[in-house]
Protein backbone atom coordinates (compact mmCIF):
# COMPACT_ATOMS: atom_id res chain seq x y z
CA UNK A 1 0.00 0.00 0.00
CA UNK A 2 1.51 3.63 -0.70
CA UNK A 3 2.57 5.61 1.88
CA UNK A 4 1.03 9.22 2.69
CA UNK A 5 2.62 11.86 0.90
CA UNK A 6 4.41 13.87 3.59
CA UNK A 7 4.06 17.36 2.13
CA UNK A 8 0.36 17.39 2.72
CA UNK A 9 0.22 14.44 5.41
CA UNK A 10 -2.01 12.48 2.83
CA UNK A 11 -4.96 15.04 2.79
CA UNK A 12 -3.84 16.43 -1.33
CA UNK A 13 -4.54 19.65 -0.16
CA UNK A 14 -1.62 22.16 0.46
CA UNK A 15 -2.49 26.14 1.54
CA UNK A 16 -2.61 28.70 -1.41
CA UNK A 17 0.96 29.78 -2.47
CA UNK A 18 -0.89 33.39 -3.46
CA UNK A 19 -3.51 33.79 -0.74
CA UNK A 20 -1.37 32.16 1.83
CA UNK A 21 -4.49 29.94 2.53
CA UNK A 22 -6.53 32.47 3.57
CA UNK A 23 -9.04 32.52 0.34
CA UNK A 24 -8.83 36.39 0.17
CA UNK A 25 -6.41 38.78 -1.23
CA UNK A 26 -6.10 42.42 -1.68
CA UNK A 27 -8.09 44.31 -4.00
CA UNK A 28 -5.56 45.17 -7.17
CA UNK A 29 -8.09 48.38 -8.27
CA UNK A 30 -8.33 49.65 -4.82
CA UNK A 31 -4.81 48.20 -3.63
CA UNK A 32 -6.83 46.74 -0.43
CA UNK A 33 -7.67 50.76 0.33
CA UNK A 34 -11.54 49.45 -0.18
CA UNK A 35 -12.02 53.39 -1.90
CA UNK A 36 -11.99 54.06 -5.45
CA UNK A 37 -11.65 58.55 -5.51
CA UNK A 38 -13.12 58.75 -1.91
CA UNK A 39 -16.30 55.97 -2.55
CA UNK A 40 -16.66 52.46 -1.97
CA UNK A 41 -14.64 50.56 -4.70
CA UNK A 42 -16.82 48.73 -6.98
CA UNK A 43 -14.56 45.87 -8.09
CA UNK A 44 -14.55 44.76 -4.34
CA UNK A 45 -17.35 46.54 -3.01
CA UNK A 46 -15.82 48.55 -0.36
CA UNK A 47 -14.36 45.44 1.12
CA UNK A 48 -10.60 45.84 0.12
CA UNK A 49 -10.35 41.96 -0.28
CA UNK A 50 -11.43 39.86 -3.08
CA UNK A 51 -11.65 36.13 -3.15
CA UNK A 52 -8.19 34.72 -4.50
CA UNK A 53 -8.19 34.45 -8.23
CA UNK A 54 -6.09 31.26 -8.13
CA UNK A 55 -8.06 29.13 -5.41
CA UNK A 56 -11.08 30.57 -6.10
CA UNK A 57 -11.59 31.03 -2.77
CA UNK A 58 -10.67 27.82 -0.76
CA UNK A 59 -7.80 28.50 0.76
CA UNK A 60 -6.18 25.41 -0.85
CA UNK A 61 -4.77 23.68 -4.16
CA UNK A 62 -3.67 20.01 -4.99
CA UNK A 63 -0.49 19.63 -3.27
CA UNK A 64 2.94 20.47 -5.83
CA UNK A 65 4.58 16.79 -4.40
CA UNK A 66 1.48 14.03 -5.03
CA UNK A 67 -0.65 16.71 -7.50
CA UNK A 68 -3.29 16.24 -5.05
CA UNK A 69 -3.39 12.08 -4.75
CA UNK A 70 -2.67 12.43 -0.92
CA UNK A 71 0.17 9.45 -1.43
CA UNK A 72 4.05 9.63 -1.89
CA UNK A 73 4.76 9.64 -5.41
CA UNK A 74 8.63 8.45 -4.17
CA UNK A 75 7.60 5.71 -1.95
CA UNK A 76 8.30 1.80 -3.36
CA UNK A 77 4.98 -0.20 -3.91
CA UNK A 78 6.30 -3.31 -4.30
CA UNK A 79 3.72 -4.80 -2.37
CA UNK A 80 0.89 -3.96 -5.02
CA UNK A 81 2.54 -6.10 -7.72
Amino acid sequence: MAESCMSCSGTGKEDCIFCFGRGKRNCTFCFGTGQDNGEACTFCFGRGKRNCTFCFGSGEEDCSTCNGTGTDPFSNDWDDW
